[in-house]
């Protein structure tokens, strides 16, 4: 049950960080 618990909040913090490192590259590479 835990376990359960820890997997869906790094899952969710993974996809946070993805959005975010999605956004700060697009702009790295635009400018």
């Amino acid at each position: 049950m835990l376990w359960r618990e820890f997997s869906i909040s790094y899952m969710r913090i993974k996809k946070r960080l993805w959005s975010w490192f999605r956004e700060c590259f697009g702009v790295w590479l635009q400018g």
